[in-house]
C-alpha cells in the first residue's frame, strides 16, 4: 500500500481498492544496522555463518563496546558480551530501561547488569551516528568512549503510507480508540505492533501474542459494524508486565532473569535460577524438554 484515504487504498503499482471498512496490521520492520538482520550479502546460511565469525573477530579486537538501545534486547546483548569478555568496557546507552515490562522488572535487570560490570546509561539519550576518533555522541549530548557499535533499536513501524489520514506517536504507530477503531475514523482498525500503547500501558512483548491479543477484539467489533450495530468491544490493556507467560533476559552462561512465571509463588532468586536451567544450560535438554528456539546464553562466547 502507498497510501490510504478513508474510503480507499492505492496499491504501489497504482491500482486503488475501495473498502467499506479497512484493518491496517502492517506491524514493522528490523531497521538497517541492527545485529540480528542479515546483511544485504549474506543470503545464504553460509555466508551468514561467515558474517557471525566476522563479527567475532572484530570484537574481539576491540576495547570499548556500545550497544545502542535499553529494551531487553539491549540489555541482553551488553549482559552476554560481559559475561563472554569480562575486561571489556561495555556501555547500554539510550532512553528509558525496558519500557515494554514494569520498573520493578526493569530495576531486576539494571541490577544484573551492573553486577556484571556493564555501565548502564539509562536518559542518556540516542544514537543515530557512527563512531568518531573512538568516540560516539548521542542526541542529548552524552559522549562516550567506542570502537564497536551494535545497535539494539528494534522496530521500525511501517505507517508512513497513512501518515496523511492516521493519528501516529512520535515512535509512528497509530492512535486508537479504546474498540481499536483509528482515532477519529470509524471504518478504519488496527492491529498488531502497529497500535500506539496509551501511556501508562505497556503492549506484550512478543509481537504474535499482541496480534493473538487484539485481532479477536477488531475481528468482533467489523462484524457489528457490518451487522449494524453500534455495540462494541474494547481492548484492555495491560498495565504490566507485558508479555503473557513467562519472559526472561540471558546475560550470559550463568545469568538469566525470569518474570511472569510463579511471581507470587517464588522468590526472584528462585525464578532467576529457573531461567539459568531454561534458556542458558544443559539441564533441560537431558531430560528431553524442548528447548528449540529459546536461546542459551552462547551468542558471543561459549562457558568456560
Amino acid at each position: 500500500v502507498e497510501t490510504l484515504t478513508k474510503e480507499s487504498a492505492t496499491m504501489a503499482g497504482g491500482d486503488v481498492v475501495p473498502f467499506d471498512y479497512c484493518i491496517v496490521a502492517t506491524g514493522g520492520s528490523y531497521g538497517d544496522g541492527a545485529i540480528w538482520k542479515a546483511r544485504p550479502d549474506e543470503l545464504t546460511a553460509a555466508a551468514r555463518k561467515a558474517g557471525f565469525e566476522a563479527e567475532h573477530k572484530a570484537l574481539e579486537g576491540c576495547s570499548n563496546v556500545v550497544v545502542a538501545g535499553t529494551g531487553l534486547v539491549g540489555c541482553e546483548i551488553a549482559g552476554e558480551i560481559k559475561a563472554a569478555y569480562p575486561d571489556k568496557n561495555v556501555t547500554l546507552i539510550g532512553n528509558q530501561l525496558c519500557p515494554s515490562i514494569t520498573r520493578k522488572q526493569a530495576a531486576r535487570r539494571a541490577n544484573a547488569l551492573q553486577k556484571l560490570g556493564v555501565n548502564v546509561k539509562e536518559g542518556a539519550g540516542r544514537i543515530t551516528t557512527e563512531p568518531v576518533n573512538g568516540k560516539i555522541t548521542t542526541d542529548k549530548g552524552t559522549t562516550v568512549d567506542c570502537d564497536k557499535l551494535y545497535a539494539a533499536t528494534g522496530f521500525k513501524f511501517n505507517a508512513g503510507f497513512a501518515k496523511d489520514l492516521l493519528a501516529l506517536d512520535d515512535l509512528g504507530r497509530i492512535k486508537t480508540q479504546d474498540s481499536l477503531q483509528a482515532e477519529g475514523l470509524d471504518n478504519i482498525f488496527v492491529a498488531g505492533d502497529i497500535i500506539a500503547v496509551p501511556p501508562g500501558k505497556v503492549a506484550h512483548i512478543a509481537g504474535g501474542q499482541f496480534a493473538e491479543a487484539t485481532c479477536p477484539i477488531v475481528a468482533a467489533n467489523l462484524i457489528s459494524l457490518a451487522a449494524g450495530s453500534t455495540k462494541l468491544k474494547t481492548y484492555k490493556w495491560p498495565s504490566g508486565p507485558g508479555p503473557v507467560g513467562p519472559f526472561g533476559t540471558n546475560m550470559g552462561w550463568k545469568v538469566c532473569i525470569l518474570d511472569g512465571m510463579l511471581d507470587s509463588v517464588l522468590p526472584a532468586w528462585a525464578r532467576d535460577k529457573m531461567g539459568v536451567s531454561f534458556k542458558n544450560k544443559t539441564f533441560w535438554l537431558d531430560t528431553g524438554f524442548d528447548v528449540k528456539g529459546l536461546g542459551r546464553g552462547t551468542t558471543w562466547g561459549r562457558s568456560k
